[in-house]
C-alpha cells in the first residue's frame, strides 16, 4: 500500500493542486495523391465532425472530472506529420477547433520541404 507523502503542502492549501484535463489526438494518414479526388471533401468534412466531436467529449470529460482537474478549459494537442492529405487535414480541422498543433517531422524541415514542390507551409 503506498505511503502517504511527508511533503507539507503550501501554506493555505489542504490538497494537491489538480492537473488539468489534456487530450492529445495523434494522426497519420494517406497522402493526397492516394485518395481519389471525389472522396477528398467528404473526408474532410468527416474530420471535421470527428475533431468536433472529441472537443466537445474532451470538455464534457472535463466538467464531470471538476473534482479531480483544474477549472481551467482542457489542453488539446495534435499530433501530426503533416504529410499532405489526411495529415495535413486533421492537423488543420484541429487547429481550427482549438487545438495546439506538435508537429512531428521525419526529417530537419528543410529536407522534409523538398517532398514538397508546390510549397510547404
Amino acid at each position: 500500500m503506498p505511503q502517504p507523502s511527508s511533503t507539507p503542502l503550501p501554506a493555505g492549501r489542504d490538497s494537491p493542486p489538480r492537473p488539468r484535463f489534456a487530450l492529445t489526438l495523434g494522426v497519420t494518414g494517406h497522402r493526397k495523391d492516394r485518395i481519389a479526388d471525389e472522396h477528398q471533401a467528404p473526408i474532410r468534412h468527416r474530420i471535421q465532425q470527428v475533431v468536433e466531436a472529441v472537443r466537445q467529449a474532451a470538455t464534457a470529460l472535463s466538467v464531470e472530472g471538476a473534482p479531480w482537474f483544474d477549472a481551467e478549459p482542457p489542453m488539446l494537442r495534435v499530433v501530426s506529420a503533416l504529410a499532405d492529405g489526411a495529415d495535413r487535414w486533421v492537423a488543420e480541422a484541429a487547429v481550427g477547433a482549438g487545438f495546439a498543433l506538435d508537429a512531428i517531422l521525419p526529417f530537419d524541415a528543410a529536407t522534409y520541404a523538398t517532398d514538397y514542390p508546390d510549397g510547404f507551409e
